[in-house]
């Protein structure tokens, strides 16, 4: 299992909802479970399931006010396999805009994965991680 953390995206309220963009490489399909979670605590207030496959990338706007988001974590956990079973590699992304424009993260969050085994043998490889997100002109809860 591979893990990734100390990433913080930065939104603005002004610029209204936020939404979660995934890549992945070519070969890869991908599947992952995204939560949630606010500070301070292990009950996740949204989650949502996404799969990545033959399109490479998916989208999903967050149902939550962007307000409330401050200084919360959207965690993952992410499986994926190779379509093509010589090729063992490849990298998800994950990013995040507001109103068509790409938030800043205080790093690229590029998640490179080795040793993925293929689709075929009905096995997959676990990349789990977390990113804070900071929203600016946060307005009171």
């Amino acid at each position: 299992m591979k893990s990734a953390s100390s990433y913080y995206c930065f939104a603005e309220v002004a610029n209204g909802d936020i939404i979660l963009k995934v890549k992945s490489d070519p070969n890869l399909s991908a599947g992952g479970d995204f939560r949630i979670f606010p500070p301070d605590s292990t009950e996740p207030i949204g989650n949502w399931k996404m799969v990545i496959d033959e399109e490479s990338r998916k989208i999903k706007r967050i149902l939550i006010d962007t307000r409330k988001l401050h200084n919360h974590k959207l965690a993952w956990k992410i499986l994926c396999c190779s379509r093509n079973p010589v090729i063992s590699k490849g990298k998800l992304e994950i990013e995040f805009l507001q109103n068509g424009r790409v938030l800043k993260t205080n790093r690229p969050i590029a998640l490179e994965v080795d040793n993925v085994p293929p689709c075929a043998i009905k096995k997959a490889q676990e990349i789990s991680g977390f990113v804070t997100i900071v929203v600016t002109n946060s307005l009171p809860n």
